[in-house]
């Protein structure tokens, strides 16, 4: 870490998104430790911010838009973080803001990379990996400069409280993440169907929200569910009536809408139990981190990056993990995860037996605070 210097952040700040939330905390994180000015390119998407947050990140937004719908290469003289995904991918910003170092954040679900993605990797000076599996196979690809800096919670917002009981005499199972294949709600689905014909009384709350209804069509590859939601006309779409044509009963389901993270909290203080039976997350599974935090009971598909999870704080593993098949013919799926549907419902009967809240778990989950963690990115600058 140097002296004093401005610190930039290339991608999209966001209440919305792992990754939106993710470069936001690391940007308050960098200014309340007094490390330097903060530099962004891109005006923020759905942010949801107190006035004191706002007032500290003003400065840095100032010029974002200009930036953004500019078309200027910069060499600011300062590191900048880049947010990089499945196949090496940058933002078209990305391109064009040369930083001293460029440092790149990664996240990957597709474990197959071609020779010149690795090669264009080689510009970054160190890649942080958000979770032992992508660290892992990084360094299997020749990388030596990788550092590993999982995600984090903030203990302010995410701690044990008590229900407001605001859906009396139910037994509510929350599962989050944007419907796509990787992240497993076909299973959910598949799941809370047994599971709430032994107990109608289970309701699933599902933070699903996603405006790409074609990142549900290879479900049709494990069997569990039929069809694709329908668009519901206001930039996202009709889950319920989705989950209903795949035999869910009318009453069962309540489709949360886009939830901004600092609102998500209030939701799962409500829930009786997490359930998150991912095929494959490239991080911890921020999510599932703050149901964890919350003191949910949490059920966890035993791969990829929620293997770290489970190894170092708890949770309830799902540990029948069978072959994927690909989401696509040249698509990576190596550590990928099948979880049984048998094997969820046997958890949450667990869960619904006992009606204990996981303070244990919520205890170590507190130990991972933004803070804390983000001081190995800001240790690699």
């Amino acid at each position: 870490m140097r002296g004093l210097s401005p610190l930039g952040i290339s991608w999209a700040l966001s209440s919305l998104s792992g990754y939106g939330v993710y470069g936001t905390r690391l940007g308050l994180g960098y200014l309340k430790r007094g490390l330097g000015p903060l530099a962004l390119y891109q005006t923020p998407l759905a942010l949801s911010l107190n006035p004191l947050e706002e007032r500290l990140l003003a400065p840095a937004l100032a010029g974002a838009a200009a930036f953004e719908n500019g078309s200027e290469t910069i060499r600011p003289g300062h590191p900048i973080l880049h947010g990089v995904g499945n196949g090496m991918a940058l933002h078209p910003i990305s391109g064009r803001i040369l930083g001293t170092p460029d440092i790149g954040c990664i996240a990957f679900e597709d474990t197959r990379f071609h020779p010149q993605e690795i090669e264009g990797a080689r510009r970054f000076a160190k890649l942080i990996a958000i979770s032992s599996w992508n660290a892992g196979i990084l360094e299997s690809l020749g990388f030596r400069n990788v550092v590993l800096a999982r995600q984090g919670i903030a203990p302010e917002l995410f701690h044990p409280r008590p229900k407001r009981n605001l859906l009396p005499g139910r037994f509510l199972v929350f599962s989050g993440g944007k419907l796509e294949y990787r992240k497993g709600q076909d299973i959910v689905l598949a799941a809370f169907r047994a599971f709430h014909a032994r107990h109608p009384e289970a309701l699933l709350l599902a933070a699903w929200q996603s405006p790409h209804a074609e990142d549900a069509k290879p479900f049709a590859l494990a069997g569990h569910v039929t069809g694709i939601p329908e668009k519901n006309g206001q930039g996202g779409l009709d889950l319920a009536s989705w989950a209903v044509s795949n035999g869910l009963a009318p009453g069962s389901f309540i489709d949360l809408g886009y939830v901004p993270n600092p609102m998500m909290p209030a939701v799962l203080a409500e829930c009786d139990a997490a359930l998150f039976p991912n095929r494959c997350e490239g991080g911890t599974n921020l999510v599932a981190m703050e149901a964890m935090a919350m003191g949910l009971p949490t059920i966890l598909a035993n791969n990829t990056g929620q293997s770290d999870l489970l190894g170092e704080v708890g949770g309830i593993a799902l540990s029948r993990q069978g072959p994927v098949k690909p989401p696509h013919p040249q698509a990576g799926v190596e550590g990928w995860g099948e979880s049984d549907v048998l094997e969820i419902l046997a958890a949450l009967e667990g869960v619904h037996a006992s009606r204990e809240r996981d303070l244990e778990t919520a205890k170590r989950m507190a130990a991972w605070d933004w803070d804390g963690q983000n001081e190995r990115v800001f240790a690699a600058l």
